[in-house]
């Protein structure tokens, strides 16, 4: 038989390896290697090899589930600042909502309806101006 000593200094040292692994390179099989780790009570599973998450706006580590460490992180991720081209307030849009304009050949930011109806009366008037 093999020594348990050293099926546990390989465990201790390469927390990473499954039973399996183990096993291989002991040549016996995945429940021997699993009684003499569950009898020496130290634990079977493999550790993930998963990266932690890192926040996806300021790089810091956060739990498994989360995107963002924080709401101001996310509100920056998603959200850029732009100025309405009738009153030239700043504001935030949704960064895809500013692609999608992009995509349809429409550069003008409006605020809110007021501005973008302004606008749209004013380059009416524009090209009414130039024909």
């Amino acid at each position: 038989m093999i020594d348990t000593q050293a099926v546990l200094d390989h465990r201790s040292q390469n927390p990473h390896d499954t039973l399996a692994i183990i096993g291989k390179r002991f040549k016996v099989s995945t429940s021997y290697i699993h009684s003499i780790l569950k009898n020496n009570r130290v634990y079977t599973r493999a550790v993930s090899r998963r990266e932690p998450n890192k926040c996806r706006q300021c790089n810091e580590y956060v739990s498994n589930r989360n995107k963002f460490c924080n709401t101001s992180c996310r509100f920056k991720y998603y959200r850029v600042e732009v100025k309405c081209d009738t009153c030239r307030i700043a504001f935030y849009i949704h960064k895809s909502r500013v692609v999608e304009k992009q995509q349809r050949d429409q550069s003008n930011m409006y605020c809110c309806r007021d501005c973008y109806y302004r606008g749209k009366s004013e380059n009416s008037s524009k090209i009414r101006s130039i024909r």
